[in-house]
Formats: structure tokens, sequence, C-alpha cells
């Protein structure tokens, strides 16, 4: 369990990254295949709500003295973050890739 929280982390700011690269014109950005671009959306809502989930889970039990605990918040908050905006981002690129495909 020790790996995975990071690798996690890793592979959401990996996501995030690819499908900023085209908003932001860094270097010789090409559009994020839609596939992939469907598996970012995916993995940050799952992230998302595992963050979410935990975060309530921990409130509910230990109450608001849960908020004293700075690692479970940076990585909760961390999470839920990063998990939305690659949702978001991946569903709006998907979006705007069906849209550019209609004839």
């Amino acid at each position: 369990m020790d790996l995975v929280i990071p690798l996690a982390l890793i592979l959401l700011g990996l996501g995030s990254w690819l499908l900023a690269r085209q908003r932001l014109h860094i270097g010789g950005a090409r559009p994020v295949p839609r596939l992939l671009s469907g598996f970012i959306a995916l993995f940050g809502v799952v992230c998302a709500l595992y963050a979410s989930a935990e975060l309530v889970f921990a409130v509910a039990d230990a109450g608001i003295a849960v908020l004293l605990d700075p690692p479970l918040m940076f990585f909760a908050f961390a999470f839920v973050i990063l998990g939305g905006w690659c949702a978001i981002a991946g569903v709006m690129n998907l979006t705007r890739s069906g849209r550019q495909n209609v004839p």
C-alpha cells in the first residue's frame, strides 16, 4: 500500500500534464488520443471518489480530530483535486475531439 498512493499520484499528475499540454501550448502539443483521454478521466473519477470516501469514513471514525492529521489531509485533498481535474479535463477533451470528428 505504501507504493500505491505515490504511484497513483504520479499517474494522475502525468495524466493531468498530458491533458493540459494542448491547452497550454507546451512544445509540439498533439491531441491526446480519445481512448487515453477516457482512461485518464475514468482513473481520475475513481481516485477522487476513493479519496472522498476515505475522508468521509475517517471523519466518521475519528471525528473532527482527523483534520489534524497532515499526511491524510494532504493525500486526500491531492487525490480529490488531481482526480477531479483529470476527470473534468478528460471529459472535456473527449467532447472536444468528438465535435471535431463530426462532418
